[in-house]
């Protein structure tokens, strides 16, 4: 009886510890198909220490989140994702006219690139350390904006928190900032949704991981990269651009404006010209042209 009982504790603890499910937390990844700034933010969100509670409705959303974009278009949810990203950062911070007025743009931007050269597998970090960079660039090189008050600020309360702050601090401050972008997301996305397609999706039932359209889910292990040497080519990847050296041009973000770089997505390649048409050799060309009439 008592080598029976034991015999079964036993065959229960391999299960447990065997089974995918329970031995590994499952992580969501999501897509291409998404901007890169929401594809950083859910990667390093799940990194963070989550809760039970936090994991639970966290699952909870990317089921809304998949649910509601396959009812927008492209245009429709890369500009609510990313209006929700760039408001949340900006408006996280109190902002004043006076705060870090004394601090030199320069000397900020020199201790932001150090800090990114220390950051190591924290995406979302990098990418907002990064961004920031590009933004007193641009600030730098305007001759309309005005040098102090509102944007020292700005740049002055993170780097202030990226360089003065212990690592558990600026960690808890970055899964607070996740927490608010994810879950104010939900409430526009809501709100489009019932005023633009009359579509309410306040209840977001589970779905199956495979069905997802926008996100798909892998152990924890597959998506951490501690382990993974990084890669050597970066020929084709905007998101190892991002991550690569430091430099002017590693600072190109999703969301800059540039021709070349437009985050809008696209349906269709253009197709211009690909095949221009040949002059007509039989063309003679006429020995008068029409006289304008009224201008024209």
């Amino acid at each position: 009886m008592k080598k029976n009982m034991i015999k079964k504790i036993l065959i229960l603890l391999i299960f447990l510890t065997s089974s995918p499910s329970l031995s590994k937390d499952l992580k969501y990844q999501a897509n291409n198909n998404l901007p890169l700034e929401f594809i950083y933010l859910i990667k390093s969100y799940q990194k963070y220490d989550l809760t039970n509670e936090e994991k639970k409705s966290f699952k909870c959303l990317s089921y809304f989140y998949d649910n509601s974009f396959l009812k927008l278009s492209k245009a429709e949810y890369f500009q609510l994702i990313k209006s929700q990203i760039y408001k949340n950062i900006i408006n996280f911070f109190p902002i004043s006219n006076k705060e870090g007025s004394s601090k030199d743009l320069k000397e900020i931007k020199e201790k932001l690139k150090e800090k990114l050269r220390e950051e190591g597998n924290d995406h979302f970090k990098r990418w907002l350390i990064s961004a920031l960079i590009r933004d007193i660039n641009l600030v730098a090189k305007s001759k309309s904006l005005n040098k102090g008050g509102i944007y020292y600020s700005l740049f002055y309360n993170w780097n202030n928190l990226f360089y003065d702050s212990l690592p558990q601090e600026v960690n808890r401050t970055l899964k607070n900032l996740s927490k608010r972008i994810l879950s104010n997301l939900k409430y526009r996305l809501n709100d489009f949704l019932l005023i633009s397609k009359n579509i309410s999706l306040k209840e977001s039932k589970e779905k199956d991981p495979k069905k997802m359209f926008f996100f798909k889910v892998e152990k924890e292990t597959t998506l951490t990269g501690e382990d993974k040497p990084e890669p050597k080519s970066e020929s084709g990847s905007k998101i190892l651009k991002i991550l690569a050296p430091i430099n002017e041009e590693s600072l190109i973000l999703p969301g800059t404006i540039r021709i070349e770089d437009e985050w809008t997505p696209k349906d269709e390649k253009e197709n211009i010209n690909i095949n221009p048409p040949k002059p007509d050799p039989n063309y003679v060309k006429p020995k008068k042209l029409p006289i304008p009439i009224n201008d024209w």
